[in-house]
């Protein structure tokens, strides 16, 4: 819910968490501690992830909305390919990631006698779709300690106005850039044809069996519609995005 002196306002909105601090200059929040710990309502708040309790329904130690939808990317995988590249396992770091992601690319992946990819990302570069993909990279190399790192600065140090305060000139940021830089050319190429208002269309290619691995957070729901080769859906699992296999000082 949302209070302001804007004339033109409603009583409820659905809204991105990165706004929130734009909604409190204007006064636009209005507590909802008092809903949320109502007997009378039953709502059962610890039900609801820590995560999401903290980083999304809260602002400076109030509750301001309701969690409707959560994004959270995971790495899908077709664990039927393992055997082709020796792996017992899934990838565990970014750097396994890419050899095997390396050694299935250009082969047949789904019986349809076509060379598929290594990974499903979309590389357009004026969609914006790809920044999902980067910062799931160097989120693992820039907050290997916990939320206390930042990921897109470095708290510490934005009060003092400094440059390093903003985490892209660092060796963790660029061994990020290269390890998605490197990912990309095992990816589908666009077609001038692709529009950035479809966005599932690299799912689609993943559901279709034409990639061994994409970082997603829907992908089971687009099997439900698109998947047209069964082996695909029993056989793909998800986990966790890769870590590192090193450590960088930021």
């Amino acid at each position: 819910m949302m209070q302001s002196n804007l004339a033109n306002s409603y009583d409820g909105w659905l809204l991105d968490p990165y706004v929130y601090g734009l909604v409190n200059k204007y006064n636009g929040f209005y507590p909802l501690d008092d809903f949320v710990n109502d007997p009378i309502l039953g709502i059962q708040w610890s039900d609801v992830t820590e995560f999401v309790r903290t980083m999304h329904a809260t602002f400076k130690n109030q509750i301001v909305g309701f969690p409707v939808d959560v994004r959270m990317d995971l790495l899908f995988y077709r664990k039927d390919l393992l055997a082709r590249v020796n792996a017992t396992g899934p990838p565990q770091t970014w750097t396994e990631l890419l050899r095997m992601a390396r050694a299935l690319n250009g082969t047949d992946l789904n019986g349809d006698g076509r060379a598929d990819y290594g990974i499903c990302m979309d590389v357009r570069a004026d969609c914006g779709y790809q920044v999902n993909n980067l910062m799931a990279i160097a989120a693992s190399m820039l907050q290997y300690s916990g939320t206390a790192q930042g990921v897109f600065f470095d708290p510490p140090s934005i009060s003092t106005g400094s440059p390093s305060a903003i985490l892209v000139n660092n060796p963790a940021f660029q061994s990020a850039l290269q390890m998605y830089i490197n990912l990309t050319k095992l990816a589908p190429p666009f077609l001038p044809t692709d529009t950035c208002t479809d966005p599932s269309l690299i799912t689609n290619l993943f559901a279709s069996g034409r990639c061994a691995f994409i970082v997603g957070s829907r992908i089971f729901k687009v099997f439900v519609c698109v998947c047209v080769c069964s082996c695909i859906a029993s056989h793909t699992l998800c986990m966790a995005v890769p870590t590192l296999p090193l450590l960088y000082s930021i």
